[in-house]
């Protein structure tokens, strides 16, 4: 349901305020295999939630000088607690800036989102300004992993990335460089673990060329490196790196 001036409902499955602040404010867009961002907030992240939340009602305001505002909130069919996020967002020229919050609470059971039982909230706030010879991002972040009601939680993880767009020819080359780290106890866990980590960087360098609107060649080299407070005892932080190279062809739908 949408009205010009009254903004829109949106209900069931939506992808989630957090995840849509990530995706429209970094060089990579919603790459979750190569975009540094997305990787250290989404992928292998204490974060719980998941990209996507089901069963789901949205407001969205419309567009007023410059602002729009939404909120969310997911029905957790009785599972516990249940999902809420706002974002704010601002665009005007070559300026944007956002800000997203959300809260998951799962509390007696977990999703079925892939991630794990525990209660988490974050905050995103993201910035860019298009210099046409470059558009630079950059984001400001954390993660607060709470537990479970039965095994408590207070960890926090700063994440912070820059990333930059230069048009070359008819594609761009893309850049981009995201930290998740923390200073708080974390539990060790087997190295294979996701969301274990002390400290992940990832850093992305490659070159997008358009064929057309909706297809595109890409050639990407990333560097993805951990330390991770591992299993057996005693426990010890160990550090991992892994190269990674990607070519392929993409097509939107």
């Amino acid at each position: 349901m949408s009205h010009r001036d009254w903004g829109r409902v949106r209900l069931g499955n939506v992808t989630s305020l957090l995840f849509l602040n990530s995706i429209t404010s970094n060089a990579f867009g919603d790459s979750t295999v190569l975009g540094p961002l997305n990787l250290v907030t989404f992928i292998g992240s204490p974060l719980t939630g998941g990209t996507g939340w089901a069963n789901s009602v949205v407001y969205d305001s419309p567009n007023i000088a410059g602002f729009s505002a939404s909120v969310a909130h997911a029905i957790s069919e009785g599972q516990g607690g249940g999902n809420s996020a706002a974002r704010l967002a601002y665009a005007q020229g070559p300026w944007a800036a956002s800000l997203a919050w959300q809260s998951v609470k799962k509390n007696p059971s977990t999703f079925a989102d892939g991630t794990s039982p525990n209660d988490t909230r974050a905050w995103q706030l993201a910035a860019s300004y298009d210099f046409e010879v470059v558009k630079l991002f950059a984001h400001l972040g954390r993660i607060d992993n709470r537990g479970t009601a039965a095994a408590p939680l207070n960890v926090a993880y700063r994440v912070w990335d820059v990333s930059a767009s230069v048009p070359v020819g008819t594609g761009r080359v893309l850049a981009g460089y995201a930290v998740r780290r923390t200073n708080d106890t974390v539990g060790p866990v087997p190295a294979t673990v996701a969301g274990g980590n002390v400290e992940r960087k990832v850093f992305t360098l490659g070159y997008d060329y358009f064929l057309s609107k909706r297809t595109d060649l890409y050639a990407m080299v990333m560097r993805d490196s951990t330390q991770t407070r591992t299993l057996p005892a005693p426990p010890s932080v160990v550090s991992a790196q892994g190269t990674s190279f990607a070519v392929g062809v993409r097509h939107r739908f």
